[in-house]
């Protein structure tokens, strides 16, 4: 890994992993321009492509296929150097990825809190993942 993109690339791959999230090399078929990596975590799903600090450009088959990618709604990134890439990495570490359902919304709305979601010392609301064997609550943010 001597060229400066990979060296990006490196390092972001790392610090994924690092924070527990998963990532993989990204590959289309038959398809030139796909991001270098797709990572997962905290409720987010980003396709990142890792340039070099300084004068790191996308070809024009990267710019449309990022193009294409985000205009179907996918959130892809360039990162530029490891300081981009680990503010990435910092921003999907502190997203709070939360899922609840409608009924639990409307209950909310109407200031119930259902099972499916917890006060914490704070007061602020924290989402809970229901273990599917027992039915008891953990948490899960």
């Amino acid at each position: 890994m001597g060229k400066p993109e990979a060296i990006v690339e490196e390092h972001l791959t790392r610090g994924a992993v690092r924070r527990g999230f998963a990532v993989y090399k990204l590959e289309f078929r038959n398809r030139w321009g796909a991001p270098d990596r797709i990572l997962f975590g905290h409720g987010m799903t980003v396709m990142a492509e890792a340039k070099r600090e300084r004068g790191g450009r996308l070809s024009p088959r990267q710019e449309r296929c990022h193009g294409t990618l985000r205009a179907h709604g996918a959130d892809v990134r360039v990162v530029a150097g490891r300081d981009e890439a680990d503010t990435l990495l910092d921003e999907m570490a502190t997203h709070a990825g939360i899922v609840v359902s409608l009924d639990d919304l409307a209950a909310l709305a109407d200031g119930h809190v259902p099972d499916t979601v917890r006060r914490t010392a704070a007061g602020r609301l924290k989402a809970v993942e229901m273990e599917s064997h027992t039915g008891s609550p953990r948490s899960a943010v």
